[in-house]
């Protein structure tokens, strides 16, 4: 659809999103370690309140 804007189309922003599910049914060390930040912001109790 963006192809056919022609120049009527100012940006464009494109998202990819990969769900919890698939995410987390592939994790292995190196994945988590990379990103276990996310794995604390997704736990109320050690959230920081700042």
């Amino acid at each position: 659809m963006a192809l056919d804007g022609g120049t009527r189309l100012l940006s464009l922003t494109r998202m990819d999103i990969l769900s919890t599910h698939h995410l987390l049914g592939r994790l292995d060390r190196k994945v988590a370690a990379a990103s276990c930040h996310w794995f604390f912001l997704a736990d109320p109790r050690r959230c920081p309140k700042t």
